[in-house]
């Protein structure tokens, strides 16, 4: 997760994480036919990538079902949803 981990320095080299190019990355499908998209996010969110999640997901060239977050969901996220106590609500609200 860009921006969200700190730079490392390993062997006097600075290494950040990253290398994201869309939030839903669906250029890792590209030979294939079908493609279900999990989306922690509503379809419409926005995206410093582009369009947003649901139309990356809507322009994939073949059959493509996206499943994005609900208001419960989004709510278990809470703020900062890499802090460990969303962990077992977002889970309880995924799998509801």
């Amino acid at each position: 997760m860009p921006a969200a981990w700190p730079v490392v320095t390993i062997g006097g080299r600075r290494y950040m994480d990253g290398g994201m190019g869309s939030s839903v990355n669906m250029i890792a499908v590209k030979d294939c036919d079908t493609a279900v998209v999990l989306v922690p996010a509503p379809s419409d969110s926005p995206s410093p990538f582009g369009a947003g999640p649901g139309a990356d997901v809507r322009s994939f060239p073949g059959s493509a079902f996206g499943i994005y977050a609900d208001d419960q969901s989004l709510a278990a996220f809470g703020v900062d949803p890499l802090d460990p106590a969303c962990r077992i609500p977002s889970a309880q609200a995924g799998r509801a």
